[in-house]
């Protein structure tokens, strides 16, 4: 009987041993298995990470150009109204011009033309009140007035040159507003 439990033991032992390295084969798969799902976890994170840093960056960026449009556009809008305001003042002052110096620049337009007399003026509806019909040109002054303007029309035949106050200073726009931003503006 000693040899069957010697036999027994024997296969017992062979089995076991099989079941061990089964167990241990099976262990070593599953730490493995668990290996790999960790490092797949851990660059699934890493990406993860990445694009949301990517993202925030991003959303900075936005933020920071919106931001700095914003202020750009802000003084911008700082500069047209200054220069604005100040062609606006540039019409008002020429609007407020005494009598004697709106003669002297009528007479002085009417000096770079040669045979004045060719020439009928028409006085701007502000500038007839300002004169008072004692302007005393060489050329013929019309009855006819610009309603609500200043300055005056140089007209001969159907050819009109306009020396109307706020179309001469709207000619001059881009040159003021160069002016005004060489002068005010340099260092923004």
């Amino acid at each position: 009987m000693a040899d069957i439990n010697g036999l027994t033991n024997s296969v017992i032992e062979r089995e076991q041993a099989k079941v061990d390295q089964a167990v241990q084969a099976y262990q070593q798969e599953q730490a493995a298995e668990t290996e790999t799902k960790k490092e797949n976890l851990k660059q699934t994170f890493v990406k993860r990470k990445f694009n949301l840093e990517q993202d925030s960056k991003r959303q900075l960026d936005i933020l920071l150009n919106s931001a700095s449009l914003r202020k750009r556009d802000q003084i911008l809008e700082t500069k047209q109204a200054i220069i604005s305001d100040y062609i606006a003042q540039v019409k008002h002052s020429f609007e407020q011009l005494d009598a004697e110096t709106t003669k002297k620049f009528i007479e002085s337009v009417l000096n770079e033309y040669s045979n004045p007399e060719q020439y009928e003026i028409v006085l701007g509806e502000k500038t007839r009140d300002l004169l008072n019909n004692s302007l005393q040109v060489k050329a013929p002054v019309s009855n006819e007035t610009v309603a609500g303007k200043a300055g005056f029309v140089l007209r001969q035949g159907s050819i009109e040159y306009n020396y109307l106050f706020d179309n001469l200073v709207e000619e001059k726009t881009s040159s003021l507003q160069r002016l005004i931003v060489d002068q005010i503006f340099k260092k923004s």
